[in-house]
C-alpha cells in the first residue's frame, strides 16, 4: 500500500512538473506574480520576459498609466523625460513632451543658470520659449564668466556662446 501511494505521489509530482513547466502555464504563473507586485517595473520585466504573452496587452496598459502617474506626482523635466525615455509608445506622449518642455523652462528659469537654458535649448531647439533660452543662455554664461573673473572662464565663454 505504501509502495502505491508513494508511486501515485510521484506521478502526482511529474505531471505537476511537466503542467508547470508548459509555456502558457508559466505566462500565467508570472503574470500572477507580477500582477501582485503591481509596480511599473514589474510590468517591465513581465513583458521582456513575454512580449507576445497572453497579458502583454494589459501589462502594457498597467506600466504605461503607472509610469505616467508617477511621473505626474513627481512633476519634474526628469521625471517626464524618464516617461519619455521608457513609453516610446505611451498613450500619454503629447501631454508628456508638452509637461516636459514646461517643467524644464520653469525649472531653467527658477535656477536662472546656464546650463538650466542650455538644457531647455538643447530639448527643446524649436519650443515655444527657444529664442529667449538662447539669449539668457549666453547672459548667464556671460554673468559667470565675469563673476568667475579668470582666463578659463572667458576661454568658456567664448567656447559656448551662441554668437
Amino acid at each position: 500500500m505504501k509502495k502505491i501511494f508513494g508511486l501515485l505521489f510521484l506521478v502526482l509530482i511529474a505531471v505537476g512538473a511537466l503542467i508547470a513547466a508548459s509555456p502558457p502555464i508559466q505566462d500565467d504563473l508570472h503574470w500572477h506574480w507580477v500582477s501582485q507586485q503591481n509596480t511599473p517595473m514589474g510590468y517591465a520585466a513581465y513583458l521582456n520576459s513575454w512580449p507576445q504573452g497572453r497579458h502583454a496587452e494589459e501589462a502594457q496598459l498597467l506600466r504605461d498609466e503607472q509610469s505616467w502617474s508617477h511621473a505626474q506626482a513627481l512633476s519634474t523635466a526628469d521625471a517626464m523625460q524618464g516617461y519619455l525615455q521608457t513609453n516610446a509608445d505611451g498613450r500619454h506622449l503629447v501631454e508628456a513632451r508638452q509637461q516636459f518642455a514646461e517643467r524644464l523652462w520653469l525649472e531653467a528659469t527658477s535656477a536662472n543658470r546656464a546650463d538650466g537654458y542650455q538644457r531647455y535649448v538643447t530639448n527643446c531647439p524649436q519650443g515655444e520659449h527657444a529664442a529667449e533660452a538662447r539669449e539668457r543662455f549666453d547672459a548667464r554664461l556671460w554673468d559667470e564668466a565675469v563673476a568667475a573673473d579668470t582666463v578659463d572662464s572667458c576661454h568658456r565663454y567664448l567656447q559656448l556662446s551662441p554668437d
